[in-house]
């Protein structure tokens, strides 16, 4: 930052770092971001470590995931100016948490209805929720700066990503009794509570998103 600093042409003026349409949607999708790898990372795990499933029926299973973001993604488009990227982002977040919760019914046996369930739930708040995200990030710091807030919406995105893979992992590997003999009942308990960190993730996004976003329409046309 000091060399950014003193930079006649900073890769990344720090005056753009002070913007409130700036801020407020970067962390905002950081911490949605803590959500979206990691849940994966459950999922995989509860799939093919406790389901016993193989790598191409996991796949498969992701299919009614895929097909929900492929849906809601340009559904999400059309609602940011209807409701505001407020409005859509923290119905987007509210869904997310559904959907987490609905996985928590996960066990060996019988219990991947819910599991489906929480997964195209959550997918489609999820995408809501990023889309509205990403729209009111995409100029926040200008018209002339659309690059830079591209920039750091990637950036915040990865951020996100790292780290709330590198803790729910932890979480995961800490709840899990038993380490490697573990059974699919002692993984799927610390499998519970990495999706508990994530509602966690989501929780700490909801405040960023109703305080920091613009809540009008006519912002977002």
């Amino acid at each position: 930052m000091l060399v950014e600093r003193h930079s006649p042409a900073p890769l990344v003026p720090l005056d753009a770092l002070r913007v409130r349409g700036v801020v407020g949607p970067n962390v905002g999708i950081f911490l949605q971001s803590m959500v979206g790898l990691p849940w994966l990372y459950v999922l995989t795990l509860y799939l093919q470590d406790a389901l016993a499933r193989s790598p191409l029926e996991a796949g498969l299973l992701f299919l009614p995931m895929t097909l929900t973001s492929v849906v809601a993604a340009p559904a999400a488009g059309r609602l940011v100016p209807r409701l505001g990227t407020r409005t859509t982002a923290a119905s987007g977040l509210a869904l997310s948490a559904v959907g987490l919760l609905l996985k928590m019914g996960m066990s060996s046996e019988g219990g991947f209805p819910p599991v489906l369930a929480g997964m195209v739930v959550g997918e489609a708040g999820f995408m809501l929720c990023k889309v509205a995200l990403t729209i009111a990030g995409s100029g926040g710091a200008g018209e002339d700066r659309k690059g830079l807030s591209g920039g750091l919406l990637n950036t915040s995105i990865q951020l996100g990503d790292a780290w709330g893979l590198g803790i729910v992992a932890t979480v995961v590997a800490a709840a899990t009794i038993g380490g490697e003999a573990a059974s699919s009942e002692a993984l799927i308990g610390g499998l519970r509570w990495g999706a508990l960190a994530c509602v966690g993730f989501a929780a700490l996004a909801l405040p960023v998103v109703l305080f920091d976003l613009p809540g009008g329409k006519e912002q977002n046309a």
